[in-house]
Order: C-alpha cells, then sequence, then structure tokens
C-alpha cells in the first residue's frame, strides 16, 4: 500500500510516495510550466503506483 503527497507551489510541484509506513520511496521536483504539462508530468511520476490515498497542499501567496 502506498501513500501520495503533492505540495503544490508557484515555481515548482513535489510529489513524492511513501509506504505504509511513511517512508519515503520515491520523490520528483516538477518546475512548474504550463498547467495541463505540469499537470501532465504530476499523473506520469503517480501512474507507476497503486495509491491508497493522496494528498495535496498548495501555497497560495497575494
Amino acid at each position: 500500500m502506498y501513500y501520495g503527497a503533492v505540495e503544490a507551489g508557484g515555481t515548482k510541484f513535489v510529489c513524492a510516495v511513501s509506504n505504509e509506513n511513511f517512508e519515503i520511496i520515491d520523490r520528483m521536483n516538477i518546475p512548474t510550466t504550463k498547467p495541463n504539462e505540469t499537470i501532465q508530468q504530476v499523473h506520469q511520476f503517480f501512474n507507476k503506483y497503486t495509491l491508497k490515498c493522496c494528498l495535496c497542499t498548495f501555497l497560495v501567496t497575494d
């Protein structure tokens, strides 16, 4: 069983996958570009795993 996490910011997305003990087994930094390109890279990263759930956080600045 794997868990996914995404930290989405203005300059990059950080994607990670952990095991049931919450040990990170894979991680990837994705520079933000066009929205559809960035999301496609996120999808390709997580598509390698069968995830139980995924948590997403967003950084919003004014």
